[in-house]
C-alpha cells in the first residue's frame, strides 16, 4: 500500500491545492532560491519535477511546508520570505517541526516573567489555574458540540458539558486535569465504533481489520500503546494534524512575545513547548471536526488505500497528497488561535501590570441595558488593567447583604462536589452586568470563568434570585 503503486505520481505534483495560502514542496532534491528577483522552487520525483516561480508582490501566499528530506534552501530565500512576510516551515515525514522561520517576535521581557510568575509554584500560579480553566472549557466546549453534531451523540455531549463547570470548580490543575481526562473518554467513545473510513468494496480484502473504524485513541503498536504511534488511518490523520495544528500554536507564540516553553497546563519537559501543547488543546475539536468532514465528504477522487502506507512495526502513515491537503489547512488553525494567543497575553500582562498597580480602576459611569431586565442602570465599567479580586467586585458589606438572598447550592450536603463558590460567581456576574465588561474578558484573577457565570445567571433568573439580587443592588446604588 504505497503511492507509488496506487497513486499516479505526476498527479501527486500536478493537484490544485485546496487553499492557495500555502505552497507545499515535496519530493527528493528540492530546491528553494532567488532567481531573477522571483523566489524558486523546484521539487517533484524523476521525471515528475515542476518548477515555481512566486512574484514579490505575491501577498496570497503565507506558508511554505517543506515535507522533503533531500535538498536545500539558500539564505537569500529565507531573507525573501521574511520580507515579503512568507513562514518557511521544514517538517518531517510525521508532521513534526524540524525548523521554522518565524516571524519577528516582540521581545517583551516583563510579558515573559509575568508568564513564568503564572506557572505551577508561581507567586501568580492562580493565574495560570484560571488560563488552564479557560482552556479546558473551550476544548470541551467544543468536543460537546461534535459529539451533539457530528456524532450524533447528545448523551456523550449532555455529559461532557456537565464536567466543564467541575473543571471551573477545580482547585489545583492536577484536579482539572482530571476532569478533562473523564470527558475525554466519554468523547472517545462516542468515536468509537462510529468513525469509519468510506473505503470501496474493491479495496476491502487490502485492508487490515483494525484499519476497518476508529477503535479508540490507544495505539497497538509500541509498548506503551500511546496514541501517538497511531496504528489505525484515522488516528494517523488526527495525529499528524495535531501536529501541524501545534505548529501554528508556536507561531503564534512567537508573533506575539509569549515563550512557547512557558506552559500551565502540561509540565515543562525537555523538547517540549509546553504553552505550544497547551493552546493545541484549544485547537483540538476543531482538528478533531476537520478530520471527520474529510472522512464524510464524498470524494470520488480519493482512494484511501493509496493513501496509507502500514510500516514495518505496524504504525499507520501516510503518504501524499493526503499529507499535502492536511498541511493546506494550515491557515485555519492560524486563525482559530491567534485570538485566543492574544486573550492569554492580555491576561498574564495584567499581572504584570499589577506590579504597579493593585487594584483596580474605575472610569466614567456609563448607563447600560440589563440583560436579565428591561430596567437602564447607572453603572462604572470595569478597566481590567489591575489585579482584580472578589472583594473588589463584591465587597464584604455588599456581600454580607446579598448572601441571603441567595439559596443554597443544591448539590450541598449529597455527596456530589460543591460548586463554585457563590460570591465568586457573584463577581463574575457583575463584572458583566454592572462593570460593563465582556463575558470573554471576566478578571481570571477571580478564578472563575464565564460558563460558570453564565450557567449559574441562568439558574438564578430561572429561579427568581437574579431580580432579587438586582432590586437590592439597584436600592443601594451597586
Amino acid at each position: 500500500m504505497t503511492a507509488t503503486l496506487d497513486t499516479p505520481v505526476g498527479d501527486i505534483y500536478t493537484r490544485t491545492p485546496t487553499d492557495p495560502r500555502v505552497l507545499v514542496v515535496d519530493g527528493y532534491g528540492i530546491r528553494i532560491s532567488v532567481h531573477r528577483g522571483h523566489l524558486t522552487i523546484s521539487d517533484g520525483i524523476g521525471s515528475h519535477r515542476r518548477e515555481r516561480r512566486i512574484p514579490r508582490i505575491e501577498r496570497t501566499l503565507q506558508r511554505i511546508v517543506v515535507l522533503s528530506g533531500s535538498g536545500y534552501i539558500t539564505l537569500d530565500a529565507f531573507a525573501w520570505c521574511a520580507d515579503v512576510g512568507i513562514t518557511l516551515l521544514h517538517l518531517d515525514r510525521n508532521g513534526d517541526l524540524i525548523t521554522s522561520s518565524s516571524p519577528p517576535a516582540d521581545h517583551n521581557a516583563r510579558l515573559r516573567r509575568a508568564q513564568a510568575f503564572a506557572g505551577i509554584g508561581g507567586p501568580n500560579e492562580h493565574v495560570g489555574l484560571a488560563l488552564v480553566k479557560h482552556i479546558l472549557g473551550l476544548k470541551l466546549d467544543g468536543q460537546a458540540q461534535i459529539a451533539d453534531h457530528e456524532l450524533a451523540d447528545p448523551q456523550a455531549a449532555q455529559q461532557i458539558r456537565a464536567l466543564i463547570e467541575a473543571v471551573d470548580a477545580a482547585d489545583t490543575i492536577a484536579e482539572a486535569r482530571g476532569y478533562e481526562g473523564n470527558a475525554g473518554r466519554i468523547y472517545w467513545n462516542a468515536w468509537t465504533g462510529t468513525v469509519a473510513l468510506p473505503y470501496l468494496r474493491a479495496d476491502l480484502p487490502r485492508i487490515p481489520d483494525h484499519w476497518q473504524r476508529f477503535n479508540g485513541r490507544s495505539s497497538k503498536v509500541g509498548k506503551s500503546g500511546r496514541a501517538r504511534f497511531a496504528s489505525d488511518p484515522i488516528n494517523a490523520m488526527l495525529n499528524y494534524s495535531y501536529r501541524l495544528a501545534e505548529v501554528e500554536c508556536r507561531l503564534a507564540c512567537h508573533t506575539i512575545g509569549l515563550d512557547p516553553a512557558l506552559g500551565f497546563l502540561h509540565f515543562d519537559e525537555p523538547a517540549r513547548d509546553s504553552l505550544a501543547v497547551d493552546l493545541l488543546e484549544i485547537l483540538r475539536p476543531h482538528v478533531d471536526r476537520h478530520v471527520l468532514t474529510m472522512i464524510n465528504t464524498p470524494c470520488n477522487k480519493r482512494r484511501w488505500p493509496s493513501l496509507l502506507h502500514e510500516s514495518r512495526d505496524g504504525q499507520c502513515r501516510l503518504v501524499p497528497p493526503l499529507t499535502h491537503e492536511l498541511a493546506e489547512h494550515l491557515p485555519h488553525y492560524a486563525k482559530q488561535i491567534t485570538p485566543h494567543t492574544q486573550y492569554i497575553a492580555n491576561a498574564i500582562a495584567n499581572t504584570a501590570r499589577a506590579e504597579t498597580r493593585t487594584t483596580p480602576r474605575l472610569v466614567r459611569n456609563k448607563t447600560i441595558m440589563h440583560p436579565a431586565t428591561t430596567t437602564p442602570i447607572q453603572q462604572a465599567r470595569l478597566r481590567l488593567d489591575g489585579l482584580v479580586t472578589v472583594a473588589d467586585i463584591v465587597t464584604d458589606e455588599m456581600w454580607q447583604r446579598l448572601r441571603p438572598l441567595i439559596p443554597p447550592n443544591p448539590k450541598s450536603g449529597s455527596g456530589g462536589r460543591a460548586w463554585a463558590d457563590d460570591r465568586t460567581v457573584l463577581a463574575g456576574i457583575l463584572c458583566v452586568t454592572h462593570h460593563g465588561t465582556a463575558w470573554a474578558q471576566i478578571p481570571k484573577t477571580l478564578g472563575v470563568s464565564r460558563w460558570t457565570c453564565k450557567a449559574r445567571l441562568d439558574r438564578w433568573t430561572a429561579d427568581g434570585t437574579w431580580n432579587q439580587l438586582n432590586g437590592a443592588l439597584d436600592h443601594d446604588g451597586d
